[in-house]
């Protein structure tokens, strides 16, 4: 019996001994979450937030909170069912956690708001602008303004571009210490939610800024094919610089934001970059397919190269940036747009031709060079840049040729295209086009000595293009060979035709007959002469040769021509004594032909 006594009574002052360590640390923890509780409730009577008074401010405000938390935690940890002094101040600690979530939710968007920095690019100006030429209509360039405007569209400044196109921080480092700090105790108290919520709400509207900067206008796809080509053509440009720009800049910048403030919570930094960001990039792959939408003009061609050009460029970027499943319909959506620009702009090319055969323009009044060859041939210049882009989109087509041109073959037949360079292939059939309806327009003219110097200049302007340029190489040296027969022979038709008559009446029939030329004969000849010359000058007056050299070669040909016959006639005039019959000198008919064009 005494035993168990003994035993009661060892167990009765265990029992004291657990319930006075009890009451001790249940009184610590009241002790500690009062102070907590005191650091925490009393910002709430202060308007102004805590990160204005500085980073340590928060940072002492965050220990108070996860103090907090932790001895929320331990008292659920011990606490025994239908204690009521636990409850109680389960309960405390739970409000308090409360206030404090609310106030950390608020300093969170407050430390986003004020602390960002500049992400826009440096802009210098340099041949990375996007710029091509300004046509309304196939037949619209103006030679001097379309080079103006299409060397700025060749750029090769990596410099420059990794200048303008370079990531930047969006939030100052020490702003992002305490988002990382706020993140970890709100997450930890099972407040992540929250957080994420006014996080993506905040970014969300700091990226729709960011295209508001851009100078990007809230535009439905209706208004955006309604709009006119200049105004529409502003705003491409614009777009093109835009989506290179917040892609490589803005969102690149934004997932490196998210990596660092939610580096330790998995899925959370790919589900949040994805959230603050998906409604800008909707917007921008809007407009974007409305420009794709829109007409496949031959004059939108470069315009469209460009951007598909820009927006395979940012293939990698976007597949880095959105490369979990959270990602993968923007990443759909963006690959999409890639194709459908891709099609756009092969649509684009392939109807060059067919505009360029059934251009109706009039013929130059002065024989120079059509506005159509211009044209043409500026419109090709830029394109070896775009060579190997070309020539993928081009891969699956297969081109019946129907017309007689030199380049197409025979009615009816497909030209095999040379696979090796489609783009060389498609741009010989479209000068064939072209040569077909210069040839056209050339019968337009009522004088066939207008006809050939039509046909010289323009001619002589397409191989003088091709040969100048990189397009030498798409064209090939037969190409050039063959034009530059061509345009000569023209060179040669116009003398026979336009001198020949004149020249006829310089000739001295007596060589090839016994009759004996006399003096009468030789008057006629003189004033048949000079009618001729004088009617020839007429005719010829407001002619036109652009180019210098092409211009003093024909006009040798002629001076060889004419004014050698003319100084044997001369002479002839002079043996039989009629030299005051003569009007010009040699000297001054030579001045009068180097006046020609």
């Amino acid at each position: 019996m005494s035993d168990i006594l003994s035993e009661l009574d060892i167990h009765l002052s265990s029992l004291n001994s657990i319930s006075s360590s009890e009451t001790r640390e249940f009184t610590e923890i009241k002790s500690r979450l009062k102070k907590a509780k005191e650091k925490i409730v009393r910002w709430e009577s202060i308007k102004a937030m805590i990160w204005d008074f500085g980073p340590e401010m928060v940072t002492d405000y965050l220990e108070a909170v996860d103090e907090v938390r932790r001895l929320e935690d331990h008292l659920r940890s011990i606490s025994r069912e239908g204690s009521e002094r636990h409850e109680k101040i389960i309960d405390e600690a739970e409000n308090v956690l409360q206030i404090a979530m609310a106030r950390l939710e608020q300093e969170s968007v407050h430390i986003l708001l004020q602390s960002g920095q500049s992400s826009e690019p440096n802009k210098p100006f340099c041949c990375c602008e996007v710029n091509p030429a300004d046509e309304g209509s196939v037949v619209s360039a103006d030679d001097d303004s379309f080079h103006g405007s299409s060397r700025r569209t060749s750029c090769s400044c990596s410099e420059c571009e990794q200048q303008q196109y370079a990531p930047t921080c969006l939030i100052n480092p020490e702003a992002i210490l305490i988002l990382k700090s706020i993140v970890n105790v709100m997450f930890a108290a099972k407040y992540d939610h929250e957080f994420c919520e006014a996080f993506v709400r905040t970014r969300k509207e700091a990226l729709e800024d960011c295209l508001i900067n851009l100078r990007m206008e809230r535009l439905s796809i209706e208004e955006l094919l309604k709009m006119d080509w200049p105004s529409l053509e502003c705003n491409v440009k614009r777009w093109t610089r835009a989506i290179k720009t917040f892609v490589c800049v803005h969102l690149a910048g934004e997932k490196s934001l998210c990596d660092q403030i939610f580096n330790n919570h998995g899925c959370t930094t790919s589900i949040c970059f994805v959230n603050s960001t998906k409604s800008s990039m909707a917007y921008l792959m809007n407009f974007g397919e409305a420009i794709a939408l829109g007409p496949r003009k031959p004059e939108k061609l470069y315009y469209l190269l460009n951007i598909y050009v820009v927006l395979v460029g940012l293939c990698p970027q976007m597949d880095a940036l959105f490369s979990n499943d959270d990602g993968s319909l923007i990443r759909t959506e963006f690959v999409e747009l890639v194709l459908r620009f891709g099609d756009s702009a092969r649509r684009a090319f392939l109807t060059f031709g067919d505009a360029v055969l059934s251009d109706q323009s009039r013929e130059t009044v002065s024989g120079g060079i059509h506005s159509l060859t211009n044209y043409v041939m500026n419109y090709f210049k830029i394109l070896p840049k775009y060579r190997d882009t070309i020539n993928l989109l081009l891969q699956n087509d297969v081109v019946p040729v129907t017309n007689h041109t030199p380049e197409e073959g025979f009615e009816g037949s497909v030209v095999a295209p040379d696979t090796s360079c489609l783009m060389a292939f498609h741009l010989r059939l479209i000068t064939g086009k072209l040569e077909a309806n210069l040839e056209k327009k050339s019968r337009l003219y009522k004088d066939s000595s207008l006809r050939h110097i039509f046909l010289l200049n323009n001619i002589h302007y397409m191989v003088q293009k091709v040969r100048d340029s990189e397009l030498q190489h798409v064209f090939g040296d037969d190409w050039i060979k063959t034009r530059i027969t061509n345009y000569q022979s023209h060179a040669k038709y116009y003398v026979r035709e336009t001198w020949g008559s004149v020249v006829a009446w310089l000739r001295d029939d007596s060589v090839k007959s016994a009759v004996k030329e006399t003096k009468e004969t030789l008057k006629e000849r003189i004033r048949g002469f000079n009618l001729a010359i004088e009617e020839a000058f007429r005719r010829q007056r407001g002619w036109c040769i652009r180019d210098t050299q092409l211009k003093d070669e024909l006009q040798a040909s002629v001076s060889q021509q004419v004014v050698l016959a003319y100084l044997g006639f001369i002479k002839r005039c002079r043996d039989r004594d009629l030299e005051r019959h003569i009007k010009y000198e040699a000297d001054e008919l030579q001045k009068l032909l180097s006046d020609l064009f």
